[in-house]
């Protein structure tokens, strides 16, 4: 019987092969680096104390030529990051150039940083995170775009491209205090973009994905939250490219990041949002690496000729961080490879330094520095512009007034300042608001100009929201429920960004039987239905609608499910992730045992496999027609599981947990040799031989623990619970 069945799986792969369906479905993508291409893109000036560029975002052309973009300091306490380009030709890369600078006195007023790039009908597209808090917390995304990657650069406004009021793309309404979301990756497939965003907020630090019309030029009003590719894992942002070879998408992040024992940490998925590790690679990685970026074509592909490469950030000291390009290869095979996660790190010393003339450097940017907003009033009669330029050192900073035969001023209303030819100053000519466009030799920066008229210059002018206005929100909270924030500007050209529930200066109208506001500004549902509030300051306002429904996590066909218990959040991760269901009963039986074939049917669950290719059971106890039977199938067709002997699988048969670390040590495909753990457990004597080496993988792995919260206790025979089996499976997408 099981002869027939390996013939029948061979010819399911031919079949799988001719149909045009990925027949390696079940393999892994291994990474294989190669230190003899690599080489610094960045070192650190050694004119200077501090110096970066992380996160780059590479476009391999199909001349070969590259376009890549990173995240580097700004130009003042006003401007915290700059997102610079360079541009390989084929042969050198081109000196940088600052691409990207915050707005003044708005939504991305003080940082540009994370770049994640595309190109996508005609435009090249640049997401960045940015936020208005002082204190570099509650970041949302933003993205803009242009026809060429080295800029100009026009900002999503919430509506369309352009003008000088950058709206977020995807809005962090969590605590204020927390990191909050950015650092965004982008590739497209079939139409579709596929946005992946690090969300750091009360529920830990987890990846989301949002999908989008890749056809519509204003693609970002056709966003929808689709989930989260990771939760909570100790890996910073992914970047994210799509393999054609292979059909699948692959990710890259360095875990235990800035740290000796750093590396960097490649995922994979079939489907784009459900991603596991594939392969760990650390022998030829620097410590203390971090944000690392992937190589791919302008649609975030990688292409079966390509040559790929990952750039990653490194150095012991904060922001002092040069850029390593690290080449490697990819390919198949039956398992994860992750032994390297315990190679001895690489050493980064010594540290390259960037030993270059300063001298002898081009102009890679200009700014105001700390006079990026200007106030008058008036009655002034003149305003001075003060802007400097800077080398890719940052060590200097000069004044461009006497370049000014090459400076172009442009953009501004005539209407409140007009230029005084060959200079650098305004004369005033009434009250209002306006911004400068400067430009020096294809460098652009801004100034904001506020004229503001003396009798009015303490009264409110506008009131808008900081996030949305629109909430999704469940009636039980798990989090991430709705933060109000606003924005309150004032005739003197200043702003407020007010996140806490400040009374004194807003007014916020609801009916208190549905929704309340707590002191922190949080929005606390008390039924489900569509709700509003007015946000208000005197005559200023704005309407937040607020969509309460039922929580999947209320577990309302699981009467026997406490939201209390100690099982409660790995039966909801489950159940949210279709991984377990009740029983036919309505309820879940928590306490109820897990049996053999329940075990397998939740593992293919987990596995997102098409069961219609497997039909013919090589067990006499399963049927092939069974709710479990192709699961069953499956399992035993893989290697998952075996029989119990006279081609019986044993169905009813209880789990135990050594069996359990058996099998999902198998599916896990993971051969490398762990220093043994077993002996800090009493009771290590009773585990069985044959499952000695999958329990203690298990115990490395996170997986299974002590049953005893006094002593250490591994109960490998312990028969496993329903509860039980959902709190392990609540590790299974990081195996």
């Amino acid at each position: 019987m099981k002869k027939y069945l390996t013939a029948a799986f061979i010819m399911t792969l031919f079949l799988l092969s001719v149909l045009g369906i990925n027949a390696y479905a079940s393999e892994y993508i291994n990474v294989t680096t190669d230190k003899n291409g690599e080489y610094d893109i960045y070192t650190v000036p050694n004119s200077v104390s501090s110096g970066y560029r992380y996160g780059p975002s590479f476009i391999v052309n199909e001349d070969k030529t590259i376009d890549a973009f990173f995240a580097s300091s700004g130009s003042s306490t006003e401007q915290w990051d700059w997102i610079m380009y360079k541009h390989f030709d084929g042969k050198v890369w081109s000196e940088e150039k600052c691409v990207l600078q915050p707005t003044p006195n708005s939504f991305d007023r003080y940082s540009c940083c994370d770049p994640g790039v595309i190109y996508m009908g005609g435009y090249y597209y640049l997401t960045y995170t940015s936020t208005m808090n002082y204190d570099q917390t509650d970041n949302s995304l933003f993205v803009a775009r242009s026809k060429e990657p080295d800029g100009p650069y026009e900002k999503w406004n919430g509506k369309g491209w352009g003008g000088f009021s950058p709206k977020p793309i995807v809005a962090f309404s969590q605590d204020p205090a927390l990191w909050g979301i950015g650092e965004a990756s982008m590739t497209e497939l079939d139409g579709t973009l596929y946005l992946y965003y690090t969300e750091s907020g009360t529920q830990g630090h987890s990846t989301a994905l949002a999908t989008a019309d890749a056809g519509e030029e204003n693609w970002p009003l056709t966003l929808k939250f689709r989930g989260y590719a990771l939760e909570n894992t100790s890996s910073d942002a992914i970047d994210v490219k799509y393999i054609e070879e292979y059909d699948r998408f692959i990710a890259v992040a360095s875990d235990r990041r800035m740290t000796e024992e750093s590396y960097l940490v490649f995922y994979e998925s079939k489907d784009g949002l459900k991603f596991k590790i594939s392969d760990i690679c650390k022998k030829d990685v620097f410590a203390y690496c971090h944000n690392p970026g992937l190589s791919g074509d302008k649609r975030g592909h990688i292409t079966k000729d390509m040559s790929c490469f990952v750039g990653y950030a490194y150095g012991e000291e904060w922001g002092v961080w040069n850029t390593r390009v690290l080449p490697f290869s990819l390919s198949l095979s039956g398992r994860a490879e992750l032994s390297e996660q315990y190679a001895p790190a690489r050493s980064p010393y010594p540290f390259a330094r960037d030993t270059r003339d300063p001298a002898s450097l081009d102009i890679t940017g200009i700014s105001p520095q700390t006079k990026c907003v200007i106030r008058s009033s008036s009655t002034a009669g003149k305003i001075k512009l003060s802007v400097n330029y800077c080398t890719a050192f940052r060590d200097k900073w000069k004044s461009i007034s006497p370049l000014m035969d090459e400076v172009k001023m442009y953009g501004y209303d005539e209407n409140v300042i007009k230029a005084i030819k060959g200079s650098m100053e305004f004369e005033v000519t009434g009250a209002g608001e306006t911004m400068v466009t400067v430009e020096l030799r294809g460098h652009i920066t801004y100034v904001y100009i506020f004229v503001y008229d003396i009798a009015v210059m303490n009264e409110t002018r506008s009131l808008l929201p900081a996030a949305s206005t629109v909430f999704n929100i469940f009636d039980s909270s798990d989090g991430r429920d709705a933060h109000i924030k606003s924005v309150l500007y004032y005739n003197d050209g200043t702003m407020q960004y007010i996140t806490d529930n400040e009374w004194q200066f807003l007014k916020y109208e609801y009916d208190p039987e549905e929704l309340e506001i707590d002191e922190k500004g949080h929005i606390i549902p008390k039924k489900t239905g569509s709700f509003s509030i007015k946000v208000s300051k005197y005559d200023l306002y704005y309407t937040i609608k607020v969509n309460v429904t039922e929580a999947l996590s209320d577990y309302k066909d699981f009467p026997d499910v406490r939201r209390t218990s100690w099982y409660y959040p790995g039966i909801r991760y489950c159940f949210e992730r279709g991984y377990i269901s009740g029983t036919d009963k309505g309820v879940f039986n928590p306490e109820g045992r897990l049996t053999r074939e329940q075990f397998v049917v939740i593992l293919a669950r987990v596995d997102k496999v098409d069961l219609s290719f497997f039909t013919v059971s090589p067990f006499r106890d399963v049927d092939a027609e069974s709710w479990y039977g192709p699961s069953v199938i499956w399992a035993e067709s893989g290697g998952y599981v075996n029989g119990i002997g006279d081609a019986l699988f044993g169905v009813g048969r209880p789990m135990t947990r050594e069996s359990i670390a058996v099998m999902l040590h198998r599916y896990s495909g993971d051969s490398s040799v762990y220093p043994s753990k077993l002996y800090s457990y009493h009771d290590w004597g009773n585990v069985s031989s044959w499952a000695a080496d999958s329990v203690n993988w298990a115990v490395v792995k996170g997986i299974l623990g002590s049953t005893d919260s006094s002593r250490p206790i591994l109960s490998p025979k312990m028969t496993v619970t329903r509860a039980q089996a959902a709190k392990i499976f609540t590790s299974i997408d990081q195996i």
